[in-house]
């Protein structure tokens, strides 16, 4: 019976040393993350944002003291292209574009131009986007703009035409998209745009020559 009693006792304190243990270890650990979250002065704009990207939550990004409209948008831009969570771009108070605009640079998706909630923004987006990518498709992506029983493709085709300026490729303009009807003119404006962009040094002086002009500027 002693015996008994003595192995039950001991099975009592093993349990209840057991579980202090536990707890210990327990408040250990969470005493080790609460520090190691925590940033040694709240202006610390990039430990602010390192935390808010670890605990996944883009309102830490309210916490760096004093925080102007710039700090938060450095913040929550960020931390949307860390974390792939589009959604923080909205919460940017300016320049929405070139969040989602980074988006869709890292991840080889422009479709992320198309959630900017503003037309001239999501233009501007995609625009970019193909410039920076050298693709085209986005450019065809561009809705036109309505224009009573029409559409105008005038946005479209200066997207298409930058592309073809900037990597001095001519046959970019053939890639522009449109109705039969009106493709034959806005691809002639891309081509006349290239020729024009090529000879800039001839147009300059011709335009020299218009005006009455010399080059140093003597008349």
């Amino acid at each position: 019976m002693k015996k008994s009693f003595r192995k039950k006792g001991v099975k009592k304190y093993i349990i209840i040393g057991t579980i202090i243990i536990g707890v210990f270890i327990l408040a250990l650990i969470l005493f080790l993350f609460y520090f190691t979250n925590q940033c040694s002065s709240k202006n610390d704009i990039e430990c602010v944002i390192k935390n808010a990207i670890r605990l996944n939550d883009p309102s830490i990004c309210k916490s760096f003291s004093n925080a102007t409209n710039r700090d938060l948008d450095y913040c929550y831009h960020y931390y949307a292209i860390d974390t792939g969570n589009y959604d923080a771009c909205e919460l940017l108070i300016n320049n929405k574009e070139d969040c989602y605009l980074d988006m869709a640079k890292l991840y080889n998706d422009y479709r992320f131009c198309v959630l900017i909630n503003n037309t001239e923004l999501t233009i501007g987006c995609i625009t970019n986007y193909a410039i920076d990518s050298n693709n085209i498709s986005a450019c065809n992506e561009i809705i036109p703009e309505k224009n009573g029983t029409s559409y105008l493709f005038e946005e479209r085709i200066i997207c298409v035409t930058m592309v073809a300026l900037e990597y001095q490729n001519p046959k970019a303009c053939e890639l522009f998209e449109a109705p039969s009807e009106v493709i034959k003119g806005y691809k002639e404006f891309c081509h006349d745009s290239y020729i024009i962009y090529e000879n800039r040094t001839y147009w300059k002086e011709e335009f020299l020559k218009s005006e009455n002009i010399t080059i140093n500027g003597s008349e």
